[in-house]
């Protein structure tokens, strides 16, 4: 643990996603100015996350100004106008760092969550293990360290509501999964097997009572959330784009066929028919997902301890398949559930490493393999930021094996690489369960 911390402090600082770190930036110097977070419309998440940044970056405002957060690079803004991936100024360390370290605090806490979840069920040395595989995965350091992504937050809140309606304290877990819905809407789709569950398998004896007490938690905050939006338009407008989809575009998930040449007439000519059916496929996801799994232990007779993280497993990866973007930072959603299945044998963890392999790929991907353009910081420390932008105009120069960039082909590469992991942790989940005391054949 202290290895993996001592990674993401030193990464912190040296390292950003330029273009991202642009809406954190924006968002601190809108919050210091006070014309409101979305009024520049480049912070593009729901109020929930508004919230949270308003803490996080509320005292940076206080005892510094945006000439401290980051500088103009005329370097960086010659690379931006060639591949639309940068904006043209460089973050300063001080910035970089301040604005991960609340992600190092949730994935610690979101550590404690799992412990809490699952220490009755499961041996402590195997927790552990697990613990420090999270932990330790380069994906996970890659988003919080160098990407800098606030998935994080949202995926902490999610967990502590599953922890909660495994206690049955349904009001809690709701109002939890609502706030989760309130930084980022996935946890909405989430939130309905859920519900569905406490009916159909005997979660708890009072069905209604239950039911109530979770749907009541889980409107509080959604309906805070749908108030303030009445009244800032701007957050609804934003919100909502990004959870539909708004175009057939290239990411982990279906859409990457659009990366395949001798395709692109007829998608092109399909669009909106592929989008329409993308849109149908996101909202469905869960509906899908629930038939298909309880149909599958019904018929199978198999009781199943760990039946509910495989609906919620399902329905995420329906959703990586259909969403507008999926993108690697996506796939920390699935991790927590996906993690209490290799606790318990019934998925391997192989599959998990390849799971997060495919987004390790994509994002390698998204600058041409030239890994070193996330090192602009380090040009405060006297380091040629020249010397970074030439080699990434040549990677994005060279010739693609399928098309006209090699960092096409990697999108695509990572995409089927991804599905193909998914499609072996859905067979291992429902076909090749190792037998264990959580899996047992239903009597009559």
């Amino acid at each position: 643990m202290i290895a993996g911390l001592l990674v993401r402090l030193i990464l912190a600082g040296i390292t950003s996603w330029n273009n991202d770190i642009r809406v954190w930036f924006q968002f601190a110097a809108d919050l210091k100015s006070g014309i409101g977070v979305y009024t520049n419309k480049t912070f593009s998440y729901p109020p929930g996350l508004a919230a949270i940044l308003s803490v996080v970056y509320y005292p940076l405002t206080i005892f510094s100004n945006p000439s401290q957060w980051s500088h103009y690079s005329a370097v960086v803004d010659k690379l931006s106008a060639a591949s639309l991936l940068f904006w043209p100024n460089v973050a300063t360390p001080f910035f970089a760092f301040y604005s991960k370290i609340p992600l190092f605090l949730a994935e610690i806490g979101f550590l404690l969550v799992l412990y809490s979840t699952y220490k009755k069920n499961i041996g402590l040395d195997k927790i552990k293990l697990i613990l420090l595989f999270f932990y330790l995965n380069p994906l996970v350091i890659f988003v919080s360290a160098i990407h800098g992504q606030l998935d994080l937050f949202p995926i902490l809140v999610l967990a502590a509501g599953f922890l909660f309606y495994r206690k049955q304290n349904f009001f809690w877990s709701g109002i939890l999964i609502g706030l989760a819905t309130t930084m980022k809407l996935y946890p909405a789709l989430i939130f309905l097997p859920l519900l569905f569950y406490i009916f159909s398998t005997g979660v708890s004896k009072q069905y209604f009572t239950s039911a109530y007490k979770l749907l009541l938690g889980f409107l509080l905050p959604v309906s805070a959330m749908l108030v303030y939006m009445i009244f800032v338009p701007a957050s609804s407008v934003v919100t909502f784009t990004r959870f539909s989809t708004i175009g057939f575009e290239g990411s982990m998930n279906f859409a990457a066929i659009n990366y395949l040449p001798f395709l692109q007439s007829a998608i092109f000519h399909h669009q909106k028919s592929l989008s329409n059916f993308m849109t149908f496929g996101l909202y469905f996801s869960p509906f899908v997902a629930y038939y298909f799994a309880r149909r599958w232990f019904y018929k199978n007779k198999i009781v199943d301890k760990f039946e509910l993280e495989k609906i919620i497993v399902t329905t995420f990866f329906l959703i990586y398949f259909f969403s507008g973007r999926t993108d690697p930072n996506y796939l920390l959603w699935a991790l927590p559930f996906l993690l209490a299945l290799v606790l318990e044998n019934q998925v391997k963890l192989s599959s998990i490493l390849s799971f997060t392999g495919a987004g390790f790929l994509f994002y390698l991907g998204i600058h041409s393999m030239s890994w070193k353009v996330l090192f602009f910081p380090l040009s405060y420390f006297g380091y040629s930021i020249q010397n970074m932008a030439d080699q990434y105009i040549r990677f994005s120069q060279i010739p693609g094996l399928i098309n006209s960039k090699i960092y096409a082909d990697i999108f695509l590469f990572s995409a089927i690489w991804l599905i193909a992991a998914e499609f072996s942790i859905i067979r291992q989940m429902f076909r090749n369960q190792i037998r264990n005391p959580n899996v047992e054949i239903r009597k009559k």
